[in-house]
């Protein structure tokens, strides 16, 4: 393997905040938003188009929910995909299934109303920007190097949370992670969404009972 040797340069800081976190995803857009409503100064970096990952980015567009049993940031997004958007809170699943009621919703609401809650618990938002490398102070993170259109910066921070799906900042700052199943490393198969219009939901919901 041959290498060459990138030159030394200065990384501009672009943020010093109380908490960054990494990855827009379900998990890392509940994250800023309760860190956020705690009074964290909070920076949320994402590097797709819009927040949510598999929720709605990758086209999933039903979670395993019930309206009657989500809390928290979960209810308060379905709550507001409900009033505003027309998201269905209880749609069967049908017989035989285990999970007996889905939430189903439009993935662009999903998107809309986690940029809202975003903007009113006061998460600042990067889109479209990528982590590229922990910031580190002998074994302790101290922030992320991103990137994106402006270039490579960086982002000082007390606390990172990683919420890359991939755990990208763990491995990255030296965690020892795992990768897959535990016994043998087996990953989950790949699936594929896709989407069908002009759907008749009464008549689907009747065949789906």
């Amino acid at each position: 393997m041959s290498f060459v040797v990138e030159p030394e340069r200065r990384i501009p800081v672009y943020m010093n905040v109380n908490v960054v976190v990494c990855g827009g995803g379900a998990a890392g857009l509940g994250a800023a938003i309760a860190a956020a409503r705690n009074g964290a100064n909070t920076l949320l970096i994402e590097r797709n188009n819009g927040l949510g990952g598999d929720a709605s980015v990758a086209g999933s567009a039903l979670l395993y929910e019930s309206a009657g049993t989500a809390r928290g940031i979960l209810k308060d997004m379905v709550d507001r995909m409900v009033k505003e958007y027309g998201a269905i809170p209880d749609f069967p699943m049908g017989p035989g299934s285990e999970i007996k009621q889905t939430i189903v919703y439009e993935p662009e609401a999903f998107k809309q109303v986690a940029l809202d809650l975003c903007k009113e618990s006061g998460v600042k938002l990067l889109l479209y920007t990528q982590f590229a490398d922990p910031i580190m102070e002998g074994n302790e993170v101290r922030g992320v190097f991103i990137e994106n259109k402006s270039g490579r910066q960086a982002v000082l921070s007390d606390v990172v949370i990683d919420c890359t799906g991939d755990a990208d900042v763990a491995a990255r700052a030296g965690v020892p992670c795992v990768k897959g199943r535990e016994t043998d490393n087996k990953m989950r198969p790949v699936t594929l969404y896709f989407r069908v219009g002009n759907v008749n939901f009464e008549r689907l919901k009747v065949f789906a009972e």
